[in-house]
């Protein structure tokens, strides 16, 4: 094997976002930051737990989450706006009626 080409293996300490940290050894560096560990992860706790970072699920519900009430709304304005043109349509003709019968 080739010496001093592979890094250096040093002891370095992971900090995760729950406030967990521990030391393992890695040729990353000296200091860790991760999102979720073993303390905090489903998977190992067995609990459900949305992490949500930088308010992702919100920005999502904000965006898609009026879709179904947006869609009731257009569907019940579509219908107003069709039954009021079935109503102009019948007075129209109710006008015309009376005309016809002059002649």
């Amino acid at each position: 094997m080739k010496e001093n080409i592979h890094p250096e293996y040093v002891e370095c300490k992971v900090t995760c976002s729950c406030g967990n940290s521990f030391k393992t050894r890695s040729t990353y560096g000296q200091e860790m930051k991760v999102e979720t560990c073993s303390e905090c992860h489903p998977f190992y706790t067995g609990q459900q737990r949305v992490l949500d970072s930088e308010g992702r699920i919100e920005k999502f519900k904000r965006k898609y989450g009026s879709y179904k009430k947006d869609r009731e709304e257009k569907k019940k304005k579509a219908a107003e706006k069709k039954k009021q043109n079935q109503e102009n349509q019948k007075n129209q003709k109710k006008q015309e009626e009376p005309n016809e019968d002059k002649k």
